[in-house]
């Protein structure tokens, strides 16, 4: 399998900034809004988002991407993020 025939997902789970648990529904909204715009300048899709059930967990974030890793890495290095701790599986997506 060629490099060019995987796409890669990125499942980040972090701490929520204590800031996102006082913003309104349409705050919320928005801040997530932005953050998806700071992805698509590392070219990562920012599919989803949420806060998960049953884990130590404040929220869960999916993003998706050709670019592999370190590309990643310095999405996360470079952006302002509105969690922090991030724990994150990466998985490969065939094409």
């Amino acid at each position: 399998m060629e490099r060019n025939e995987l796409r890669h997902g990125f499942i980040a789970y972090g701490k929520a900034k204590p800031e996102l648990f006082r913003m309104s529904g349409e705050e919320l909204a928005e801040e997530m809004g932005r953050l998806t715009e700071k992805a698509e300048r590392y070219e990562l899709s920012l599919h989803m988002w949420g806060f998960p059930y049953g884990v130590d967990d404040d929220l869960v974030v999916v993003y998706e991407s050709e670019k592999g890793l370190e590309n990643y890495m310095n999405y996360e290095i470079g952006t302002e993020l509105p969690y922090t701790n991030t724990r994150t599986t990466i998985v490969a997506i065939p094409l």
